[in-house]
């Protein structure tokens, strides 16, 4: 059972989201339904998109994300222990040397299997 300070507490928060709707968007007017869905929540969402967007730029910060501007000026981040390990895997492919877990290898490796074991079967049941 919700109490009665928390319950007031909950109102005024969203109370306070609506205002701040308003105050961004001008003169409105909705149902109650279109208010809960489209104002609430497209509130919440643009607040949570900054407080995401905080936390990447303290990740590149902190060295764990890499960040660049894509052309039409959106940032993409990119983790950089997958550019490290991606790197390393490339190297290791160019000297060909084995690649712990590869998944290109285990593809192809499933692939010859699958060749290997088409062409033992006769002509009328091997597959396309």
């Amino acid at each position: 059972m919700v109490d009665a300070d928390s319950q007031g507490e909950e109102i005024q928060t969203i109370a306070d989201e609506i205002a701040s709707y308003l105050k961004a968007r001008g003169p409105l007017a909705d149902t109650v339904e279109g208010i809960s869905r489209w104002w609430i929540m497209r509130q919440r969402l643009q607040e949570g998109q900054r407080k995401v967007e905080l936390a990447m730029q303290l990740l590149c910060e902190k060295g764990v994300v890499s960040v660049r501007q894509l052309p039409h000026g959106e940032a993409l981040y990119t983790s950089l222990a997958e550019q490290s390990s991606a790197t390393e895997i490339e190297l290791l492919r160019e000297k060909n040397l084995p690649v712990e877990n590869d998944p290109v290898v285990e593809h192809e490796t499933r692939l010859e299997k699958d060749a290997v074991n088409d062409l033992k079967k006769p002509n009328n049941e091997r597959g396309s």
